[in-house]
């Protein structure tokens, strides 16, 4: 919080591409007054609503807006732009998970509460780096670990950061392969004999949906041309329990061990976290998890 608050490189005014002394879109950065930024906001948005009409303005918000704010936003766009153009960040962050917690538990939130880190015996962070970035909360998992001999925590990033401080199982993985460790996890559960055969046959469904959505990226470009030969990319095609053991066999420990750069020693240790069943284990995770 001090370093968001009085860190050196905090942005303390309007920054406004300049070169020549005036506005440039290909210029450098300069520090402006809020007049001058309100008014190219301003000057600009005109030149493009006469120009090109509603559909070309837009606003690109946050979804840390107050109500306030996002209602004023709200009201400049639709009321004032005729412009449907309005999205936060959000779309980048919680709309994915919700969709995907509709997929997985059929409600758009996750399981669990917070009264759950009073009671649990382990805690796996996903990509959260919560000492920095949520240290209220952390403060209360820092003292269920450090009260309680028995809880474990591990923290998985793609960097060391201060959460890092207090885990028993340090992991920092290579970029994009936090997925091949959670299907090690599950292929371990499975090979140990630890599965709850009576609670996934009567409790889950088992689906497989499109390997590749997309990257967002621009329309050209090789990966996305690949991506949209997908019919359907919300498409599910039921499936089995006894395909998925076949699918995630392939990720063993020293497959995963190579392509995350992680040390076998603490991949075994985080699967056997979540393998035992006498262990309660409360996962917490970010949004870059999500995306």
């Amino acid at each position: 919080l001090r370093k968001t608050m009085y860190g050196a490189d905090r942005l303390t005014q309007p920054l406004l591409r300049k070169k020549g002394g005036v506005y440039a879109k290909d210029g450098d950065f300069t520090p402006v007054t809020w007049d001058e930024a309100f008014d190219v906001m301003a000057a600009k948005a005109k030149e493009v609503l006469k120009a090109k009409g509603p559909e070309a303005v837009g606003m690109f918000g946050s979804g840390q807006w107050t109500i306030w704010e996002g209602y004023a936003a709200t009201k400049l766009m639709r009321a004032g732009f005729r412009s449907n153009n309005l999205d936060p960040n959000a779309r980048h962050c919680m709309a994915s998970a919700a969709y995907a917690f509709m997929r997985t538990f059929g409600m758009d939130e996750p399981m669990g509460c917070y009264d759950d880190i009073e009671a649990t015996d382990a805690f796996v962070l996903w990509g959260s780096n919560m000492a920095e970035m949520h240290p209220i909360l952390w403060t209360r998992i820092a003292d269920r670990r450090l009260g309680h001999p028995h809880v474990k925590v591990a923290v998985l990033s793609t960097f060391t950061n201060r959460s890092a401080d207090l885990a028993d199982i340090p992991i920092v993985f290579k970029p994009g392969t936090d997925l091949a460790i959670l299907n090690y996890i599950a292929n371990h559960i499975i090979t140990t004999g630890r599965v709850n055969e009576d609670f996934v046959g009567k409790h889950t469904t088992f689906v497989k949906a499109a390997t590749d959505i997309g990257y967002g990226l621009r329309d050209d470009d090789p990966r996305e041309v690949e991506a949209r030969k997908a019919k359907d990319v919300t498409a599910m095609e039921p499936t089995d329990f006894e395909t998925f053991k076949r699918f995630v066999a392939d990720y063993t420990l020293e497959k995963v061990s190579e392509l995350s750069g992680v040390e076998p020693g603490f991949l075994r240790e985080l699967a056997e976290l979540y393998a035992d069943p006498a262990r309660k284990v409360v996962s917490l995770w970010t949004m870059g998890f999500n995306q």
